[in-house]
């Protein structure tokens, strides 16, 4: 047993499953250039992830910090000074997967992708001052969760989109563009 961080390694079985916690940790902790896990604040609303936990198992990130994470780089780079003051996800989340065989197992299958479609209200702080409320769509895409060294996470928002055309659209950004190798 090693201690890397604050991620303890155990042995060969669960090393593949704790080196993608950690690196996933990392580029979240490195992409928010803070030095601390993202958090979601309080006033925020991730209830629907409640019980989808085991969908966020490649990351010690809680499904909140990791979505609050990139809502907020969606709302800066939309709209620059803005900031996101609160973020409500709502109705039922509509997961994808995608998955490959271990291969020193090919019983078994590991997660490599996933995409989650599910509505949002967003309550953004405007550089003028203001306050604006816009509602849509939210989509998560994770790519390459089995090669964290190659992880590709992303989040978009879509105004007054549809549910489901948004999870329609989803299913070309998880299956069709990164196909599945066995």
């Amino acid at each position: 047993m090693r201690e890397v961080g604050s991620i303890t390694l155990l042995g060969a079985e669960d090393m593949m499953k704790q080196i993608a916690t950690c690196m996933a940790l990392l580029i979240v902790v490195l992409a928010c250039g803070c030095g601390k896990k993202p958090k979601a604040e309080p006033m925020d609303d991730f209830s629907i992830f409640d019980d989808s936990t085991l969908m966020f198992m490649w990351s010690s990130a809680t499904p909140a910090e990791i979505i609050r994470f990139y809502a907020d780089n969606v709302v800066s780079n939309s709209l620059p000074g803005s900031k996101l003051f609160q973020i409500e996800c709502l109705g039922e989340p509509r997961y994808l997967t995608g998955a490959k065989k271990k291969p020193d197992d090919p019983d078994h299958v590991i997660m490599a992708r996933m995409g989650i479609a599910f509505q949002t209200r967003l309550v953004i702080d405007k550089p003028d001052g203001s306050r604006e409320e816009v509602s849509g769509v939210s989509a998560l895409i994770c790519q390459n969760l089995d090669h964290q060294e190659d992880l590709t996470i992303w989040l978009e928002f879509f105004p007054d989109g549809n549910l489901d055309e948004i999870e329609e659209s989803l299913k070309t950004k998880v299956y069709e563009e990164h196909p599945t190798t066995n």
